[in-house]
């Protein structure tokens, strides 16, 4: 059904019939054995094609040999199927990533987009904007971890390490990666204990003094006597929220709030705050203000810069992390005070982030537990927690009155000075 044919210039040709057709598949300068191969085979496919079957598969797997150009001869006469071309690949590029990740996330705040674009700010700036993403490897991203470490604080890197494991967890389940690099990079300690300080109450105080209205002046006791977050949560306070007659306020937080039933809070108005409130509503309410704090809503504001200036003023020398600092004290001072829970109630914050991120040892505690000490060294004794009741077993009965122990100690205040000793180890 089909046959070969020579030129006289060396170039061959395969001629066949099909239908009734004559029709030729040009070879080119070609040797014996490659003309006869593709003879052989291409009269395979001649017969397939008259008896409408499947050609053999030794004939198929030739086939899939040939290159595009030589299949292509094959494929025009009608003898084998069109090759499918394989799809154009999208090459994702590491800034494109980014950008369609935070475009996706409509329901992101502006703080966080801000966090991602920071984090797609410090990627960039080592692997390149159009770098193919399926080139970045664990190892490139170990670097990459190495390289922010020694520009960055060890907070900073944990927080854009964060951000960018989201977008890369994102790009692998939406099959734009086949491995996420950064599966296994270590975030490392968002809290640095190095910048926590202990704002006293009297150096705030100072600090208000020289404040220049009662606008700054409450908004510095809302941080510090109230543990608001500033600048959020004084600026959505509205008067409508305080009742001065039971001594309540509702935080509004907008941080928690995509948390149900976290996004709003019932705090007490402490008798240190209490007055600077007053004071405020006294000059706004004839003017029917809305909002607690009006002067300094606008997002160009610099509270820090001005509470800086302040400090200064007052004689002192700012502290880090000027306002985190000052909640994080009332945070501490409160759980003196009050259980564990009602202080995470009524600053807005888990018990495990506050004492991650707010809780700090004061020299109080210190001056407590030395305190404490002497008074056993010199025979007294700790209090007893009045909620902690005492056991049967450590009452004095009269029988124990008459033997007393060689310690002098009956055997239940024997056992009660061995945890009021172990108590005092732990403070230490």
């Amino acid at each position: 059904m089909a046959r070969l044919v020579r030129k006289a210039n060396g170039a061959a040709l395969i001629q066949y019939e099909l239908g009734k057709v004559k029709q030729t598949v040009w070879l080119g300068r070609v040797d014996k054995k490659t003309a006869g191969t593709w003879l052989y085979h291409v009269g395979k496919l001649v017969e397939a094609k008259a008896y409408n079957v499947a050609a053999r598969q030794e004939t198929v797997d030739w086939t899939i040999e040939l290159d595009d150009a030589r299949y292509g001869r094959l494929s025009d006469r009608g003898l084998v199927p069109p090759r499918r071309l394989p799809e154009p690949v999208e090459v994702m590029t590491l800034g494109a990533m980014f950008d369609r990740y935070i475009e996706r996330r409509t329901d992101l705040k502006a703080s966080t987009k801000a966090a991602l674009d920071q984090a797609k700010r410090v990627s960039v700036e080592f692997f390149g904007e159009d770098r193919d993403v399926r080139t970045v490897n664990t190892a490139t991203a170990k670097d990459w971890r190495r390289h922010i470490a020694g520009k960055h604080s060890e907070g900073y890197v944990a927080k854009l390490i964060a951000k960018a494991k989201t977008v890369w967890a994102d790009a692998l389940e939406r099959g734009l990666i086949d491995v996420n690099p950064m599966k296994g990079i270590k975030n490392g300690a968002e809290v640095n204990r190095a910048k926590a300080r202990f704002v006293l109450a009297a150096d705030v105080e100072k600090v208000i003094a020289v404040a220049p209205d009662p606008e700054w002046k409450a908004l510095i006791a809302l941080a510090r006597y109230a543990g608001l977050r500033v600048p959020s949560e004084p600026l959505a306070l509205r008067w409508s929220d305080i009742d001065f007659e039971t001594g309540k306020m509702i935080i509004t937080s907008v941080k928690t709030e995509q948390h149900d039933g976290k996004g709003v809070r019932v705090v007490p108005i402490f008798p240190e705050l209490r007055p600077h409130l007053l004071a405020l509503f006294e000059q706004q309410a004839a003017a029917g203000e809305v909002y607690v704090i009006t002067r300094y809503r606008g997002t160009k504001q610099n509270l820090r810069t001005q509470f800086e200036r302040y400090i200064r003023a007052a004689g002192l020398a700012a502290w880090p992390r000027l306002w985190q600092n000052l909640r994080a004290s009332r945070a501490t001072e409160l759980v003196d005070r009050f259980p564990s829970h009602v202080v995470s109630a009524w600053l807005g914050h888990s018990e495990q982030i506050a004492d991650r991120h707010y809780r700090q040892v004061t020299d109080d505690h210190f001056a407590k537990a030395i305190e404490v000490a002497a008074g056993v060294a010199n025979g007294g004794g700790m209090e007893r927690n009045d909620a902690e009741p005492v056991q049967p077993d450590q009452q004095d009965s009269p029988e124990k009155r008459k033997k007393p122990r060689k310690s002098g100690l009956s055997s239940g205040r024997y056992r009660a000075r061995t945890c009021d000793l172990q108590r005092v180890m732990l403070a230490l």
